[in-house]
């Protein structure tokens, strides 16, 4: 049977399986030459137009995953390499070994969410990473309700067949009821600096774009320049774009909002200790965190209107 199709093919094109199979290796080359010459050119772009956001990106991302090393039993699993410092904590032992697992998990799973969305970025697909970041903000949303609720994260760890997990998730953990949760704490991390009502702004462009909205899907592939907002540039394989601020701004104001409300949780809520050791250069997590929000609030200052 297959040999009777191949035949076909011959026979009406005038060329063997072979010679197309030739044909599609050479251009599938080519095409992959192109590609990695846009993320090049890409990276290096990226790194000129947005160094700021770059650096407290990153700050921020290292932040979370310093933080999960502290519910580790190992807290220099596979970080702790060629003399690489690493923020150090003293161990939570108030906590069960169930909601150190999970947490730390959490906190993994959202660095790698985060470190994803740079890659996207890095190599100008914004319309991708702007997908992700709904999932982000959802994410970090969620720790936070069940970091801050026992009864919550209780509900959301009990082992549930696969047709009762939506209608779970329908009775607790929509956005809509996480944030209504994360509401009642709103204003106890820091009383002049509410920035729900920009989470809930974003969130909701965000939404469109996740949805397939006809304006994003259509414009997906465009990017504004950087020197005449009136041109669109073609994404073809990635471009850096100016509009490409509109996705990275959500992702550090929902990171600087999580470091936040989390740290906070686990020291007055939980009544978690930190290390404070100035040895050997290490620097505590809480030292680091302050350097941190001074850049953070310095920078969601600046951009408030974005």
């Amino acid at each position: 049977m297959e040999n009777d199709f191949l035949n076909k093919i011959q026979a009406i094109f005038g060329h063997s399986v072979d010679d197309y199979k030739e044909y599609i290796n050479t251009n599938m080359t080519e095409i992959k030459k192109f590609i990695n010459s846009q993320r090049r050119k890409n990276s290096a772009e990226f790194d000129s137009h947005f160094t700021e956001e770059e650096y407290i990106f990153d700050l921020g991302m290292y932040l979370i995953v310093d933080l999960a090393l502290s519910f580790s039993d190992s807290q220099y699993i596979d970080l702790k390499k060629d003399n690489q410092k690493v923020l150090k904590f003293t161990e939570p032992t108030m906590f069960s070994d169930r909601l150190k697992f999970s947490f730390r998990n959490f906190l993994y799973t959202l660095f790698n969410t985060l470190l994803s969305i740079k890659i996207l970025l890095k190599h100008g697909l914004n319309h991708q990473a702007a997908i992700l970041t709904r999932y982000y903000i959802e994410t970090t949303e969620l720790i936070i309700a069940l970091m801050y609720d026992d009864e919550l994260y209780e509900i959301y760890m009990q082992d549930c067949e696969d047709e009762n997990e939506f209608k779970k998730w329908k009775q607790y953990f929509t956005p809509e009821k996480i944030r209504k949760i994360i509401d009642e704490y709103e204003n106890t991390v820091d009383k002049n600096f509410n920035l729900y009502d920009f989470r809930k702004r974003v969130y909701k462009n965000l939404s469109q774009t996740a949805h397939n909205s006809c304006l994003d899907l259509n414009l997906g592939c465009f990017g504004v320049d950087f020197n005449n907002e009136e041109y669109l540039r073609y994404n073809i394989a990635g471009v850096i774009s100016k509009d490409m601020k509109q996705t990275i701004n959500p992702v550090i104001y929902s990171t600087g909002i999580f470091l936040l409300y989390i740290t906070t949780i686990l020291c007055d809520l939980r009544k978690m200790k930190f290390y404070v050791n100035k040895k050997d250069g290490d620097v505590p997590y809480l030292v680091a965190l302050e350097i941190y929000k001074e850049l953070f609030y310095d920078y969601a200052l600046k951009n408030a209107k974005i």
